[in-house]
């Protein structure tokens, strides 16, 4: 099935239903998801503590709508935070942030856009793996987290592939506040 997802993502057959969906409950819900997880292994989810210059945080007293596939951007949020709590050690941090960003993003070509990041207190990825991380089968196999099935290789390729259909960009990128991986996803607030 994940062949067959990332087949279609590569090929932009993927239908992406969107929808004004609200970003910030969108992230919450998520959230919500992985709570029960966290609160087992002892991992402390954070909110918006990760915020680059140029950005601010949006709290539930913002609204922030955009033309997204809610489905597909769950999609996305639930890898990365699976993966996530793959490699971060018990006791460890996990912070969600949804940021608004102005001025010209040279990724999306729109003058605004926003940017989910996920970014954590694991291993890290180093910066010569970054980009290979999101081809189809790429692991970094010496960084294996606590779960040693691991996956098959294909869950970034499809969430970039869904990204990307979006009119957005994922990136791995030099973590900000915790020391481990950090992901952002960039995406435009209208289609």
């Amino acid at each position: 099935q994940e062949m067959q997802e990332l087949s279609s993502a590569e090929a932009g057959t993927v239908i992406i239903n969107r929808s004004r969906e609200d970003m910030h409950e969108l992230v919450e819900e998520t959230i919500q998801e992985f709570a029960g997880e966290a609160e087992r292994l002892g991992i402390q989810l954070q909110r918006n503590r990760a915020v680059p210059k140029g950005c601010r945080s949006v709290d539930k007293a913002d609204t922030l709508l955009a033309d997204v596939d809610r489905k597909k951007i769950r999609q996305v949020l639930n890898n990365i935070l699976a993966n996530a709590f793959r490699y971060v050690p018990e006791q460890g941090f996990i912070d969600i942030s949804l940021m608004l960003c102005s001025g010209e993003s040279q990724i999306t070509g729109k003058s605004k856009y926003f940017i989910i990041s996920i970014e954590d207190s694991g291993s890290g990825i180093p910066s010569e793996e970054r980009k290979k991380i999101f081809d189809r089968f790429y692991r970094i196999e010496k960084h294996r987290g606590r779960n040693d099935g691991g996956g098959t290789g294909l869950g970034l390729a499809i969430c970039s592939g869904i990204v990307n259909l979006h009119g957005g960009d994922i990136q791995a990128e030099d973590p900000l506040v915790y020391g481990g991986a950090r992901f952002s996803i960039r995406l435009p607030l209208q289609a």
